[in-house]
């Protein structure tokens, strides 16, 4: 599978705004493992990642993020994600190697893999 971008719904209701992340119906949806949050600052990097086993159901629901990814041929492939103006889902299959990066202070990803964290089942790196 390759990376995909999906539209994500969000929903007007009478107090703001009801956004819809993700279902078990989806075609993209496998199984619950975890869901993390992080908190990116402003122009902060992650190291390059890569899960051996898990796929990665990404999303930013505060701020703005720009994910790096490698694509065949070791090319760099950029999106720029943000609830405001491109809530999208970011389908990350397993064994690809990305980052984040913060563009706007107090950024928030969310990010549902497959099965629960195990140390042995990520690889991270500075650089590649």
């Amino acid at each position: 599978m390759k990376n995909k971008l999906i539209n994500l719904n969000k929903y007007k209701t009478s107090k703001g705004y009801l956004y819809k992340y993700v279902d078990n119906k989806s075609d993209f949806f496998n199984k619950f493992g975890e869901v993390y949050f992080n908190l990116i600052n402003k122009n902060k990097k992650s190291d390059w990642i890569f899960h051996k086993k898990n796929q990665c159901l990404m999303s930013v629901i505060n701020g703005k993020i720009k994910f790096e990814f490698l694509s065949k041929g070791n090319k760099i492939q950029k999106v720029i994600l943000s609830r405001k103006k491109n809530y999208k889902l970011l389908i990350l299959p397993k064994k690809t190697w990305f980052r984040f990066i913060g563009l706007e202070s107090n950024s928030i990803l969310v990010n549902l893999i497959d099965n629960k964290h195990q140390d042995q089942e990520v690889i991270k790196k500075d650089a590649i």
